[in-house]
């Protein structure tokens, strides 16, 4: 598909040169782009990340039924490895250990723990690839525009599996509003940031605040997975 569109690209006489894409955690998928960009860098977004825990958790009926419970100890555990994209890379091998010295006595949390680690701590996916640090998420952006992306795109159904029909229609008005945007930037036209994307960021800001002053990573941890965790992706 890569080589498709740079190819398109290239009878239409543009270069197209990609410095950073965001993606799924698909192992095929960054290989393809890496073939076809070279030096590329893939970044896997927070969106995604959150999807593939909020998955493996309900994939085991305890987990998952202990992730839908707010007060039950092991669903607090589980949140709190939703905030790990937001610490600095730095931070993470640590913090993934001070999560592990808390791990309830359950198999299925310990496998939860070794899935972790397999994955995205040691494995191919390794922390560079899908941390955002949250000193970014102040400066720099508003929002998740994968997050952003999918929570509208999924709003515009009402069943599981849609008629083809149904998401020609969405995709078609998607484009309309993407060309609309396109446009307002082109004029120079600031973005509004909505009023729950300030509110979020201040939150962020005041849990990075307290991490820089006592250095609490599992307090941190406590409180952005908290925020931002996976409800219904």
């Amino acid at each position: 598909m890569w080589t498709n569109i740079k190819n398109i690209c290239m009878e239409l006489g543009q270069v197209l040169n990609i410095n950073i894409i965001h993606l799924d955690f698909e192992i095929a998928a960054h290989n393809a782009v890496k073939k076809t960009f070279t030096g590329v860098t893939v970044k896997g977004c927070r969106f995604h990340f959150g999807q593939a825990l909020w998955q493996k958790i309900q994939s085991n009926t305890y987990l998952r039924r202990s992730y839908n419970e707010n007060q039950n100890e092991t669903g607090q555990w589980l949140k709190m490895f939703i905030g790990l994209p937001f610490l600095p890379v730095q931070e993470v091998a640590e913090a993934f250990v001070d999560l592990m010295s808390i791990c309830p006595p359950q198999d299925a949390c310990i496998n939860f723990g070794d899935y972790i680690l397999d994955n995205y701590i040691e494995g191919q996916f390794s922390p560079e690839i899908w941390i955002h640090p949250i000193i970014n998420e102040i400066t720099t952006r508003t929002t998740n525009g994968a997050e952003k992306f999918h929570r509208g795109f999924n709003s515009e159904f009402y069943s599981p599996n849609p008629s083809v029909f149904k998401v020609i229609d969405v995709l078609r008005n998607i484009h309309i509003d993407t060309l609309a945007l396109m446009n307002q930037y082109l004029k120079g036209i600031p973005n509004i940031v909505r009023t729950i994307e300030k509110q979020k960021q201040e939150y962020l800001f005041n849990c990075w605040e307290a991490f820089l002053k006592d250095g609490d990573r599992l307090t941190f941890l406590k409180n952005v997975g908290n925020r931002f965790q996976p409800k219904n992706l």
